[in-house]
């Protein structure tokens, strides 16, 4: 039951287990994290799977607004490229964030991708808590049979 209770999000309002994906600019799939039950943060799923670690000074970062990661980033640097947003009376962009929001753009690559990893029957099914421990293997021959695919990204 405690298990059960940890993978209930929130934020989606049922069940679920977090997988973080590393993913090249050529649409590989370098990293998959273990399964993480639903309630850990994105920040946090990303610091124990030591993903920031592996990069170098200068590399980048392409995530979303949730991924609370600046100040890791920072240390490490690190770029990290968010999406701009329009808040409340601004009607323009900065350049620097124009800059930002084409690069942004990408990442539309990053979730066919992971679309395409969800996409194999295995991982299109609720899968039992007595299976949780294997999904990380599951998730990671999904991955490599996608890095054997077409590549759609030129």
């Amino acid at each position: 039951m405690q298990q059960q209770g940890n993978c209930y999000s929130d934020y989606k309002h049922y069940t679920l287990a977090k997988v973080c994906f590393a993913i090249s600019c050529y649409g590989g799939i370098s990293l998959v994290s273990n399964a993480y039950e639903g309630r850990i943060s994105d920040k946090q799923l990303v610091l124990d799977m030591g993903l920031l670690d592996q990069l170098e000074k200068g590399d980048a970062i392409m995530a979303d607004r949730g991924f609370l990661l600046e100040e890791e980033c920072l240390e490490r640097g690190l770029i990290l490229p968010k999406p701009p947003t329009m808040g409340r009376g601004r009607d323009h962009l900065t350049p620097r964030e124009v800059v930002t929001k084409s690069i942004a753009c990408v990442r539309i690559y990053v979730e066919h991708v992971i679309g395409r990893v969800k996409d194999w029957k295995i991982l299109q099914h609720r899968i039992e808590l007595l299976l949780l421990p294997i999904l990380p293997d599951m998730i990671v021959i999904a991955s490599f049979i996608h890095n054997f695919s077409k590549s759609y990204i030129k």
